[in-house]
Formats: C-alpha cells, sequence, structure tokens
C-alpha cells in the first residue's frame, strides 16, 4: 500500500512565503480566513448539542413531563449578516394528573432562529447569541396555535442553543509544529512570536461559508539587496527542481485519488482529471521550452492555481464529518486560503 503524503506538505509554500518576504523591516497584522461551510457547521453542531437519542435536542418542562420539544435536523444558512438555523419540531403537550397525562396534544413544525456567531479570544470557542425565533408549521407558515407552548419552551431551547461551543482551535494548533519543521531555525523566534499573536477576528456568516477571521502579527525581514538578472538553473539545480516537482505531483495525485470513492459529478471528474494534465504538461513545457529560471516560483505558481480550481470541490467533499482527519482538511483550506 503506498503511504499516504501529509496533508500539510506543500502548506509552507503559501505560508512560509508570507513569513520570509522580504520587504522593510517591521511588524504587520495579517489575516486569513478559517471557513467552516454551512453542512459541515451542521456536522459540528449535531456533534455539539443534539447529543440526545436519534441526533435530538430534547427539553422537557421540569414541572411536567408530558409537555416536551424535540429538535432535530439542524441546518444553516445566511440571512441578513446573520446565522439562521432550522431545524425540525416535534412538540408534545398535556396536562399532568396524578401521574398521567391528559388532552394530549402533539404537533410537527420547524423552528426558525436567527444568531449571532462570536468567538472568544482566550478559548478559540464559536458560540451563537440568539436575536429571535419563531414557529413554523409543516408548510412553513407561521403557526399561532401553539404560540402558547412555545411561549413555555422558548426560553430553555434559546438558552441551549446559546451554551453551544464549539473548538475551532485544532486547525491552528496542527499547523504550528508543520510550520516550525518546514521553515529554517533562524526564523522560529518570529515563527512563535506570531504563534503568540494568533487571535480570533470577526466572525461572518457568508452566503456559503461561516467566516472566521484569523488575525497574527508577523514580524518581517529587511529587504535585500537588489538580485541579479536571473540565470538560467544548473543540472544540479534543475535535479532539484524536478525533485520538488515531483513532490508536488505525488501530493496532487494523492489529493486527486483522495476524492475517486467519493459522489463526484461529471464536471468535477473533468475538472480533476484537467487539472492533473495540465500541471504535468505546464512541467514538460517549462522544462524543455522555457528552462527553468531562479527568479520564479514555478511549484508554488501551480500550487496556487491548481487550488482554485480543486478547492471547491474538496470543500464540498472532504469536510463533512467532524474528524481529527476532517479538522486536518480545514486546517490545509484555512492555510491554503491564505
Amino acid at each position: 500500500m503506498k503511504k499516504a503524503l501529509p496533508i500539510y506538505t506543500l502548506m509552507v509554500l503559501l505560508l512560509g512565503s508570507v513569513l520570509l518576504a522580504p520587504v522593510p523591516a517591521c511588524s504587520e497584522t495579517f489575516s486569513f480566513p478559517m471557513q467552516l461551510d454551512y453542512p459541515f457547521l451542521k456536522t459540528l453542531v449535531i456533534h455539539s448539542a443534539f447529543t440526545d437519542p436519534d441526533q435530538t435536542m430534547v427539553v422537557t418542562d421540569p414541572d411536567n413531563n408530558c409537555q416536551q420539544i424535540s429538535l432535530s435536523n439542524p441546518s444553516f444558512e445566511s440571512d441578513n449578516n446573520l446565522l439562521r438555523i432550522e431545524a425540525a419540531v416535534h412538540l408534545k403537550g398535556g396536562t399532568l394528573i396524578r401521574g398521567k397525562c391528559l388532552l394530549p396534544i402533539e404537533w410537527d413544525g420547524y423552528l426558525v432562529a436567527h444568531l449571532i456567531p462570536r468567538m472568544s479570544p482566550g478559548n478559540w470557542q464559536l458560540s451563537f447569541d440568539s436575536v429571535d425565533s419563531v414557529l413554523l408549521d409543516r408548510n412553513r407558515r407561521p403557526e399561532s396555535l401553539v404560540g402558547h407552548l412555545w411561549k413555555l419552551f422558548e426560553a430553555p431551547v434559546m438558552e441551549r442553543m446559546g451554551r453551544i461551543r464549539i473548538s475551532v482551535d485544532e486547525p491552528i494548533e496542527q499547523l504550528k509544529p508543520f510550520l516550525l519543521s518546514s521553515l529554517p531555525e533562524s526564523d522560529h523566534p518570529r515563527l512563535k512570536n506570531m504563534f503568540a499573536s494568533l487571535r480570533p477576528g470577526m466572525v461572518v456568516a457568508e452566503p456559503e461559508v461561516l467566516k472566521i477571521q484569523v488575525l497574527a502579527d508577523i514580524a518581517t525581514v529587511p529587504a535585500a539587496a537588489p538580485e541579479p538578472a536571473p540565470a538560467a538553473l544548473t543540472d544540479r539545480e534543475i535535479d532539484s527542481f524536478i525533485e520538488i516537482w515531483e513532490t508536488w505531483d505525488s501530493f496532487l495525485v494523492h489529493t486527486l485519488m483522495s476524492l475517486m470513492d467519493m459522489p463526484l459529478s461529471v464536471g468535477e471528474r473533468e475538472i480533476l482529471m484537467t487539472v492533473l494534465l495540465d500541471t504535468r504538461y505546464q512541467f514538460i513545457n517549462e522544462l524543455e521550452v522555457n528552462s527553468p529560471t531562479s527568479s520564479r516560483d514555478f511549484v508554488r505558481e501551480q500550487f496556487v492555481d491548481a487550488w482554485g480550481k480543486l478547492s471547491p470541490i474538496l470543500k464540498n467533499h472532504l469536510s463533512r464529518q467532524p474528524s481529527a482527519n476532517s479538522w486536518g482538511y480545514l486546517a490545509f483550506f484555512t492555510a491554503s486560503d491564505a
């Protein structure tokens, strides 16, 4: 079995270029996005809060266990800069007399609520403040017949929503050892200072993703003296260039193979094949026609170009379960989007 390449193999091509950029000496604040698409956010919220049987959130009236509300199957989207959650509702009511539920009623519909997402700077936890809520019937029309029961449950349900905590620091923590092992030791002090400055910024509910801004203070290095005109690579440098490109090609193939068992559309499969063939054709053309020079970062250019085409497919199919692997992919997406 072929050994899988680490998911961060080429991440340093992007973040490393920021850390090592030759610009006037100073400290600058950079930002890059951590993006949670809404299906992945749904999975994280279910894992965190919908922990009653069958992935439900159940709230029972402490004074009358005949009255109970059960929420399930939440979904998220952006709505006027707020986070909109919709969940299926099963509502039960009745009068408790001598341990029995008399005059029972049951109702099914939907809960729609608007939330403000926010980050806790000290512990990288995502939470939600409630703005409003409403019950809709099965046809998603406002429902007033069970309004008195919703008044009973609204406060405890929204309190449960407000207690949701999702730790999103794992992708950040996974970046640190990778970057330390990938950059020269002379850059480690600046890198560690950058790690210490990492902090969350604004959280924005965009149409396709919940975007968490990650801020970092980076001490840049003085600009070097102007370099002479680029010269063609020596035979030894060309061998090194080929070796680096082969690492990139292996990583690309590994990434594409990780998607082979996914339910890809015909269009997505065409994109994967086109990216692979174009990348290899460009490499051959660079060697035989253009003669690579020391002034061009060919592999990084290919990575950025391929990422722009592959990232929508990768994010769509590889970020669905709150496992260690999916957090790893999120870390990779975060660094690559930077």
